[in-house]
């Protein structure tokens, strides 16, 4: 009876050892993929800017040849894009806030 309790004991330590391990591996981060095209549907490749005030994050980059990027391991908040292609106007506007896929 004893060893029985003892290894029930065992076994649910080690099981909030292990949850408590997978817990810490979240992370509270997100990413933007933009993809950014003409009227016409030909891929863009602008100069972006990505800002966020209340985190104190900024990354300017280039889109690629197919009008793609993918920005990575952002902090979850709310950002401001802005587009810049040669022979088109400016383009500024709120990215959809970068939040927890979870509640």
């Amino acid at each position: 009876m004893l060893a029985t309790r003892t290894t029930c004991q065992l076994a649910l330590l080690a099981f909030f050892l292990f949850g408590a391990r997978v817990t810490n591996a979240q992370r509270a981060r997100g990413e933007l993929r933009i993809e950014a095209r003409d009227p016409q549907g030909a891929p863009l490749a602008p100069v972006a800017e990505l800002v966020s005030e209340a985190n104190q994050f900024r990354q300017t980059f280039q889109a690629g040849a197919d009008g793609r990027y993918v920005v990575q391991d952002l902090p979850f908040g709310v950002y401001r894009l802005s587009l810049n292609a040669e022979g088109f106007p400016a383009w500024s506007k709120c990215a959809p806030k970068c939040r927890s896929v979870s509640p």
